[in-house]
């Protein structure tokens, strides 16, 4: 997999593990699902690529502890002997901090093929929504009705520019550096997880982002990005 990041130097950093036949990718990836979601089973529910996405998040030494523990079952003592440098309950607490990670929202929503469509169903319930609150508008105008001035304020902010709402110099940076040129952009986000992993992007700036969308009106998104953090 092309996106697990570090995977063939990995590989030579747990060789030790190696004392049977080494599992599939899909079985390791129903291994960590499990692990994860609190299942004995994933029920055909496991999606590898998303998996092995999430597991590329974590640092190498996270990677490598998972790998002996749940692909090679190696226990505590036997995964720090192969990984040097710590003890056996040095290992366990970070088999356990690693897994702890993989439960964030941002990443197991990518592990469940049932998550993965109830996300993009939701973006699109969103963004239906949207649009029917454009069309109610216009036939608004169009019949010389009252519009909705919070409903107008919203779509129009939504084009604004994240240059022009006030976040800090570096906060707005990171985003523009991102590709995330606008409100709507930013609204579409389920994490801010990629923009914080910028070089020199504190939790002060993320705070900024999060302060002032919500001063914006956008609260439910602001507090989904607050939920995130936490």
């Amino acid at each position: 997999m092309g996106s697990y990041r570090g995977y063939n130097r990995l590989r030579q950093g747990i060789t030790e593990c190696k004392g049977h036949e080494e599992m599939t990718d899909n079985d390791y990836a129903a291994r960590i699902y499990c692990q994860v979601f609190k299942m004995a089973t994933d029920n055909g529910d496991a999606y590898t690529r998303g998996i092995l996405d999430a597991l590329s998040s974590l640092n190498d030494r996270e990677q490598s502890a998972l790998e002996c523990y749940y692909r090679y079952g190696r226990n505590y003592r036997r995964t720090a002997q192969s990984l040097g440098g710590m003890t056996g309950e040095t290992a366990r607490r970070t088999v356990k901090r690693a897994i702890s990670k993989l439960r964030r929202p941002s990443l197991s929503c990518k592990m469940s093929v049932a998550g993965i469509v109830e996300s993009k169903e939701k973006l699109l319930e969103n963004a239906e929504n949207k649009i029917n609150e454009l069309y109610d508008q216009i036939d608004r105008a169009s019949q010389s009705c009252p519009i909705d001035l919070d409903i107008q304020v919203e779509l129009n902010t939504r084009k604004t520019s994240v240059c022009d709402i006030g976040l800090p110099a570096r906060a707005h940076k990171a985003l523009w550096d991102s590709g995330i040129h606008t409100v709507e952009s930013l609204l579409s986000l389920d994490s801010l997880d990629a923009i914080a992993e910028k070089r020199g992007f504190g939790q002060k700036s993320l705070h900024g982002i999060i302060s002032v969308m919500r001063g914006l009106g956008h609260n439910e998104w602001a507090d989904h990005m607050e939920a995130e953090r936490s």
